[in-house]
């Protein structure tokens, strides 16, 4: 009989809304970078917790969150709503503006990044580092932040890489003029 972390590495999931990927030390990646509202980045929160007290009892609470966008009006109103959800994390890491501004800077354990690669970076530094195990949630919004670069950098296996959102050639080459 299968225990719960193998049956749950055994779901097949919807691409880029909820795949997972092993790391190191036993922690595990969750994808969700396709894109984000409030709505659903407040319930991948919850179900990370979640699936952290089911499944994972053993590993820490990590998010890794882009801004939100098209709020316009709302934007600092909505970010705010986020630091309440991400108190009880082990992990906060932000990127771009809004995230930074709004909600790292209200963390104290929050780390803030403006680019997708030097997130992934200290991101990768960071579990390289660490003996603990971690479950760490990738949510975000797209549009110029591509932070699906920050998960490529810390995929264990290069093959992984396949299963990611917006690795075509011709999204590769949009994103350079983004990222350099």
């Amino acid at each position: 009989m299968k225990d719960k972390k193998e049956l749950f590495f055994d779901l097949e999931n919807q691409k880029w809304r909820f795949n997972v990927f092993k790391w190191i030390n036993d922690s595990v990646l969750v994808d969700s970078s396709y894109n984000s509202s409030f709505r659903s980045m407040e319930k991948m929160i919850e179900n990370t917790h979640l699936l952290q007290k089911k499944v994972f009892p053993n590993h820490k609470v990590g998010f890794v969150l882009w801004d939100l966008r098209e709020l316009w009006d709302e934007s600092e109103k909505t970010h705010n709503k986020l630091v309440s959800l991400l108190a009880e994390a082990d992990y906060v890491v932000t990127v771009w503006k809004e995230m930074k501004k709004y909600v790292a800077s209200k963390l104290d354990f929050a780390k803030a990044f403006l680019s997708s690669r030097e997130a992934g970076e200290q991101i990768k530094s960071d579990l390289e580092s660490w003996e603990d195990k971690y479950i760490i949630l990738f949510k975000w919004s797209q549009n110029t932040i591509f932070v699906e670069e920050a998960l490529k950098s810390v995929l264990k296996d290069e093959k992984d890489v396949e299963g990611l959102v917006r690795q075509d050639e011709d999204w590769m080459k949009r994103k350079e003029k983004f990222l350099n």
